[in-house]
């Protein structure tokens, strides 16, 4: 099943491919189908990849370190080794981590730093990523994830020069378009 993914083509002339999987560390099976994607994704394109455990997002606020950029604690957006996130509660995140580099990948783990679209693409920039592997339930989202704008909209509109890929429960992926615009003309009220 997972040999008919689509691997993201890279053109000649362009930066080396570098893919951001977000996780949740291992709870939600969503995420793991775009763990395993993500992960296969970066191997076919001999790329490294950075996991991103997004379930260190706070819930319903951004605190005051994250509204102000002074986000600190361990692992805020550094690379962490399996026995330092297991050290701070992050088992799941470890053992993906493992998984990765078992797989022979150049594989980094990292907590987020922040919220939602805003923190990721921070990350994005630190580690040069030109793809994110994202759940396809973000484009599904609850009405807390519309409310706190984590929608795959959002993350579409933030994480601008980035390939999004949304991968299904079922471990299939599909790049996300950009969203096309509505010309004035075709939304005039007729006379």
């Amino acid at each position: 099943m997972m040999s008919t993914m689509p691997c993201p083509p890279v053109t000649a002339g362009t930066e080396p491919a570098v893919y951001l999987v977000a996780t949740d560390g291992g709870d939600d099976p969503e995420y793991t189908a775009a763990v395993a994607a993500g992960l296969w994704l970066a191997r076919e394109a001999g790329a490294p990849v950075v996991l991103y455990d997004r379930s260190t997002e706070p819930r319903w606020v951004a605190s005051y370190e994250i509204v102000t950029g002074t986000a600190s604690g361990p692992g805020a957006c550094q690379p962490l080794e399996p026995a330092r996130l297991r050290d701070h509660g992050h088992p799941g995140l470890a053992h993906q981590l493992e998984q990765a580099q078992g797989m022979g990948l150049d594989a980094h783990a990292v907590t987020a730093s922040g919220t939602g679209p805003a923190a990721m693409a921070a990350a994005c920039r630190r580690f040069g990523v030109t793809h994110v592997v994202l759940p396809a339930k973000l484009a599904r989202p609850s009405l807390r994830d519309r409310l706190l704008r984590r929608t795959l909209a959002d993350f579409q509109a933030r994480l601008t020069g980035v390939q999004l890929i949304a991968v299904d429960r079922w471990c299939r992926a599909r790049p996300v378009q950009a969203p096309s615009r509505i010309e004035p003309s075709s939304y005039a009220l007729a006379a």
